[in-house]
């Protein structure tokens, strides 16, 4: 109990520590600015129509373009990773490399579920005076779903196919933030992980390019891949409002994948932790 509290006290330094740095601001402003552009369109869109609260949020990840946008928030926000500086080096010392190691785990799922919260709150806003909690999507929703108009054109609002109406709003939101939160995780690990043992950021950054292309490559229409392939695509397991509309996987599957493809990842880190040498980005050693 006393290794859980001192891990989770060296989380909250972690955290007061970097929340103030200029990528982690530009990060959550950023993803903040995209969210809020999609509410006020869909809140322009709505007029005097009354929708659920939770609607704009689940419109930010119904199609390709805005999850990405929001994803390179996330991206910006860890991109300090592996979270090094001058007073990393005195800290590992003291508490060893595993805990540190797992600090900077838990500081990226920590600041990932606040990212998406983020992203979730600031959706809501616009709606505050004109919309609704409750579990039920909104007549102008369902009816979007059903029928293309020149507005949604217009607003650059696309809403999911109707067959997400079969899951109630709340539901549905849930499903999207764990599945956009593990995909996020995943991401920044391997950057963080890469970037830890090669000591170039830059690497780290690319091979995340690489696998997100890759992923976005297999869940494209006009590629041709059997469908046992197709359920293990990442893009369509991490954003649920598109993921459910090609009925491919389960959202239960989905989260095991990213929990799986996570857990290897940190595996993989941690075999290596013990002969990994931690260097500042000037090329300072440590030992």
């Amino acid at each position: 109990m006393e290794n859980v509290k001192n891990i989770l006290h060296l989380v909250r330094l972690q955290i007061k520590k970097h929340y103030l740095k200029k990528n982690c601001i530009i990060g959550f402003v950023f993803g903040g600015i995209i969210a809020l552009k999609t509410a006020i369109c869909y809140s322009a869109l709505v007029g005097n129509h009354t929708v659920n609260i939770c609607e704009a949020f689940i419109l930010n990840f119904s199609r390709k373009g805005n999850a990405l946008t929001l994803l390179i928030g996330a991206l910006i926000v860890f991109a300090d990773a592996p979270f090094i500086d001058s007073g990393s080096f005195s800290v590992i010392h003291r508490i060893g490399r595993k805990k540190w190691y797992l600090t900077n785990w838990l500081y990226i799922i920590g600041i990932s579920l606040c990212y998406y919260i983020w992203v979730l709150i600031i959706s809501m806003l616009p709606f505050c005076l004109k919309g609704y909690p409750e579990n039920r999507w909104s007549q102008f929703m369902l009816r979007i779903m059903k029928t293309y108009t020149k507005d949604m054109d217009r607003y650059e609002i696309f809403p999911p196919d109707i067959t997400l109406a079969d899951i109630s709003p709340i539901r549905s939101t849930c499903f999207t933030f764990i599945l956009v939160v593990l995909y996020t995780v995943f991401l920044v690990s391997i950057m963080y992980t890469l970037n830890m043992l090669i000591h170039k950021k830059a690497y780290g950054t690319i091979s995340v390019a690489v696998i997100h292309a890759l992923a976005v490559l297999m869940d494209a229409q006009d590629v041709f891949l059997p469908v046992f392939l197709k359920k293990y695509g990442i893009f369509h397991n991490a954003f649920f409002p598109i993921g459910y509309n090609l009925d491919i996987s389960s959202t239960g599957f989905s989260v095991m994948y990213f929990v799986i493809l996570i857990y290897i990842v940190f595996i993989i880190g941690e075999t290596l932790l013990p002969n990994t040498e931690f260097v500042l980005e000037s090329g300072i050693d440590n030992e």
